[in-house]
């Protein structure tokens, strides 16, 4: 039983490429080696697939969050999802390290249409590091909500403790 939606968790695609522009499009990723850990393998499986992103067309391998990101920097992959957070050390970390790039959701509209579990968020121009200008541009991201969820034997007087809980733990908003 939900008991609600709490804060966005964004799926983030960093990409490993030449100086140029980060793809818009998931299609542009075929022929790529592509992290997909456990964290993000669902929803990303997912909307790879409708784009034509298989085993068959790239090389899908099972990393976590901290060994993508250093296969990215280290450019042993080419690709690396995330769910997490826009303040996690790892958004920080590859937003600004040099060579790789964030992808923009072109076709966000199109996810949200096929996914009702996704929202578009924007990142703006500058969210991450307003001194460095990071991102330099607004970014368009696709984001599941993090819900919270009981089992529907829970005593309904915790369930109270826990809606007025996370009300106060998180009325201020998140960072999207």
């Amino acid at each position: 039983m939900s008991l609600g939606s709490v804060y966005f968790e964004p799926l983030w695609v960093f990409v490993r490429g030449s100086g140029g522009e980060a793809p818009r499009r998931l299609t542009e990723l075929a022929g790529k080696r592509i992290a997909v850990g456990s964290g993000t393998r669902t929803v990303t499986r997912k909307l790879m697939a409708e784009n034509g992103i298989d085993s068959r067309t790239a090389t899908l391998l099972d990393l976590g969050a901290s060994d993508a990101a250093a296969a990215l920097k280290q450019g042993t992959i080419n690709v690396a999802f995330f769910v997490t957070s826009a303040i996690s050390s790892t958004v920080r970390d590859l937003i600004s390290a040099p060579g790789i790039s964030l992808t923009s959701f072109e076709c966000a509209e199109a996810y949200l249409r096929r996914h009702l579990y996704l929202s578009r968020v924007i990142l703006p121009k500058g969210a991450i590091d307003l001194a460095r200008n990071l991102p330099q541009q607004d970014v368009v991201l696709l984001a599941p909500t993090a819900t919270l969820v009981v089992n529907a034997d829970l005593h309904p007087a915790l369930i109270d403790l826990l809606r007025l809980t996370m009300q106060d733990a998180h009325r201020a908003g998140g960072f999207l």
